[in-house]
């Protein structure tokens, strides 16, 4: 499976069309990003995601926004 990385900004629209025209499609590859995000991408001695050096708090509220809106519309 092919996992586009957290600074792609293509993952708004994508979930928006989700939302939208409901299509198998985009609602894969915006689930796949949050399997990503939880299951393989690097975590602090904490436990939190672990983003970026620069820009970490917009990256991780970005992040969280995203995962909120496939778990509310998409689950």
């Amino acid at each position: 499976m092919n996992v586009v990385p957290y600074n792609n900004y293509l993952k708004h629209p994508q979930l928006l069309l989700a939302k939208l025209t409901n299509k198998q499609q985009y609602k894969d590859s915006i689930t796949a990003y949050v399997e990503y995000l939880i299951n393989d991408q690097e975590k602090t001695p904490k436990g939190l995601l672990f983003l970026d050096v620069w820009g970490s708090l917009g990256l991780a509220a970005n992040s969280a926004l995203i995962m909120l809106q496939v778990n509310i519309h998409l689950c």
